[in-house]
Parts: structure tokens; sequence; C-alpha cells
């Protein structure tokens, strides 16, 4: 039997890199799924990806971070499927900035995008989980959020707040079955990658993929499927004794 059979996923970011990889790991698995991102062509690219290996599925344009784009896109997903089992909070954004250099114009959008995003996407969820009194949510965080990280001020304060969330709303919804836990990957082969690749040899830094990799102890960077089957595990039943986990994923690098 498939670990996701009869559930429905709802994956935000799931027109790239993690959340494409998350997206496809659920279908697979037995799940109808549900993606949202800001941009249309990646969405319908993963859709007929989805379709293509059986799976119910439903994509749209939605900014997490704007209450109305939200709440259409939950009901839409509702009125599709019926229910919503998991809630993957992926979308984010990365810029490498220190605090001098970061406008408040720069900060509003980190913190709109990657924290009031999982604000307001876990609200919603959470008032139809517990009418079926069950549910998971899952965040995606980052080391930058548990260690200093230089050049990433806005992200890395962005992402702690995103942990603390995960564990205050474990504690608070357990008593309605809503498990609530989150991975903090290190570096992810994805196209947030290529900003601070990009962003390192503009201050001449040299760095590519391969000086990334020789930074881990496994002597690899991480791959969204890395992070897929991670999350596959939190939302299933074989971690029913899970919450308000902060799972690290990183290579080693922070060992």
């Amino acid at each position: 039997m498939m670990q996701l059979e009869d559930r429905v996923a709802m994956v935000t970011g799931g027109g790239t890199g993690i959340g494409r990889a998350i997206a496809l790991k659920f279908a697979r698995e037995g799940a109808s799924v549900a993606i949202c991102g800001r941009r249309k062509e990646p969405l319908e690219q993963v859709a007929e990806e989805l379709h293509g290996i059986g799976a119910k599925c439903l994509a749209e344009s939605a900014d997490v971070s704007k209450r109305a784009d939200v709440e259409r896109f939950f009901g839409n997903v509702i009125e599709r499927f019926g229910r919503l089992d998991i809630l993957v909070n992926n979308a984010g954004i990365l810029f490498r900035k220190d605090i001098e250099a970061t406008s408040e114009e720069d900060w509003d959008l980190m913190f709109d995008i990657n924290v009031k995003g999982v604000y307001l996407c876990s609200k919603v969820a959470i008032e139809q989980m517990k009418r079926q009194n069950s549910g998971n949510i899952l965040n995606i965080g980052s080391v930058s959020g548990l260690r200093a990280t230089t050049y990433a001020d806005a992200y890395s304060a962005s992402k702690a707040a995103v942990h603390i969330l995960t564990r205050s709303l474990s504690k608070g919804y357990a008593k309605h079955g809503i498990r609530v836990n989150c991975i903090c990957p290190a570096h992810v082969d994805t196209p947030i990658m290529d900003t601070t690749i990009d962003f390192y040899n503009s201050i001449g830094v040299v760095s590519d993929r391969a000086k990334i990799d020789s930074m881990y102890p496994l002597k690899r960077r991480g791959m969204p499927e890395d992070i897929a089957e991670t999350a596959l595990f939190l939302v299933s039943d074989k971690s029913s004794w899970m919450t308000g986990s902060l799972i690290v994923l990183d290579g080693g690098v922070t060992a």
C-alpha cells in the first residue's frame, strides 16, 4: 500500500526545486496534490508530470503573502478534493545582502513571503484540519535559521521565525490531531543555489557547485529529492509520534 493513499496534499512553491520534488514524491505515494506558486509556466509543467504518473492534481498561480490568493486557492482545493490532509509550506525567497544593504522594502518582502506566507497558509489549513481532527503541516526552514549566516541577515531571521512558529503551532494544535514539523536544509541544488553562487562570485569569492560540494563531510550538496524523502516520512504515519521537530538535513556541515 502506498504511504499517502487517499490523502490530499498542498505544496506551496510547487513549480520548481524542493516543492516540485515533494509534489512528485507525494503523488507517487498515492496523494492527490495541489500546487501553487507565483509563476504559471513552471506550475503547468509540474502538473503535466503529475498527470503523467496518474495523480489527481490542481495547479494555480497564487502569492502566499496575499490573503485573498491564499483563501481562493485553499477554497478551490477543498471544492475539488473535499479535504486537506497535508500542507507543505515551501514557498520562499532568498537574496544575499548584509543588514546595511538590506532596504526596508527588502526586509518586508522577505518576511511577507517566508513568514507571512507560512502564517496565512497554516491559518487557513488549520481551520479545515480541525474539522477533520487530523492533519500534517510541514514547513521548510533552513540551517541559516539555526546558526549565523553571512550576507543573509533577513533570510536567516525569517527562517528562525518559521522554526519557532513550527514549535508553537505543534503545541497549540496537537489536541486537534494536527502535527507540525520542519525540515532545515543546507545548500540544495535549486535555482536559489544559483543566486548564492552568483553573489559570491560578484564579491570576488570564487564559487561553483564543486566548491559547495567540498564544504560538506559527505562531499556533496543536497538534492531536492533528499528533502522530498524526508518530507514523505514526516507527513506519513511512520512519524506519528513526531511533532514540533526541526529536522536538520545538511550533509553533516553543522555537525
